[in-house]
């Protein structure tokens, strides 16, 4: 090869990766707007509403370690007097893990073959599930199709007693605030749901009278580690949400969390919901 032709070669090849490169700055840029899209999207299936109710305020928080989250949670008014709430971390991150969540979010809805609620067709009036069975079928639907596992903690509020019944799935233990902001976890831990067979779970009963808060967090929280390589503490946590007006409690905690963090990235979801009594 003459010193004309090398040129040319060079050139030629110098071009073909210059359109290369175009090309998958292109894929690149389009999987990016996706990504983004995806997230305004899943973002939209969250709730907006503070007071729920007169007795009670719910708020939250969702830090995602990327465009997609495996962490969701919701809250809802049934039957004008129980406050169904949830929060669920998908294991894994990514697309996969967003995908089961967001389908756990659209399933978790009082719709017709919902877990959540069954139909009296002889009353006319749909029966709102315990705890305890709507995780119990939530393990038995997704443990066969092998699409991975998630814990979560489901609950019902009787707006009327005050009574919280719930079920905890592998979940972080909630903090229960009594109006002094002395905090205690409740519940027992549990077992993830969609990992084993023909599981037990148990259902935790409370109340949440006025001026007490429950908190419930993802184990993101504790993935969030400082400079020293330690994880955030609990008990931070906690004196965070104590110290605060509840309105602006979460937003203090992540605050926090970027100071521990230094500002660094994420390495888990996050996510937190605040209940609040009135």
């Amino acid at each position: 090869m003459n010193h004309d032709d090398a040129i040319r070669a060079l050139t030629e090849e110098n071009a073909r990766l210059v359109a290369e490169n175009a090309r998958l700055r292109s894929g690149y840029e389009l999987v990016q707007s996706e990504l983004r899209h995806a997230s305004a999207l899943q973002l939209s299936l969250l709730p907006t509403v503070f007071d729920v109710h007169p007795k009670f305020g719910i708020d939250w928080l969702l830090l995602p370690t990327s465009y997609l989250a495996g962490d969701n949670l919701n809250y809802f008014m049934m039957q004008g007097r129980y406050l169904i709430f949830y929060q669920l971390d998908v294991a894994g991150h990514g697309v996969g893990s967003a995908l089961l969540s967001v389908t756990l979010n659209q399933l978790l809805s009082p719709h017709p073959g919902s877990p959540m609620v069954r139909y009296d067709f002889q009353l006319e009036l749909k029966r709102i599930v315990p705890p305890v069975d709507v995780v119990s079928e939530l393990n038995r639907r997704f443990l066969p199709q092998g699409d991975g596992y998630f814990t979560m903690l489901y609950a019902v509020l009787d707006t009327e007693t005050r009574e919280i019944r719930f079920c905890q799935a592998g979940h972080p233990a909630p903090l229960k605030f009594a109006v002094d902001g002395t905090a205690t976890p409740v519940g027992d831990g549990g077992f993830p749901v969609g990992l084993w067979p023909d599981m037990t779970y148990d259902e935790t009963v409370t109340t949440l009278q006025a001026g007490e808060k429950l908190l419930v967090y993802s184990d993101g929280v504790g993935a969030c580690l400082n400079a020293e390589g330690e994880p955030y503490p609990v008990e931070r946590l906690a004196r965070v949400v104590a110290d605060c007006d509840p309105h602006e409690a979460l937003k203090a905690v992540k605050a926090d969390l970027e100071a521990w963090t230094g500002g660094s990235e994420l390495p888990d979801d996050v996510s937190l919901l605040l209940l609040v009594g009135r």
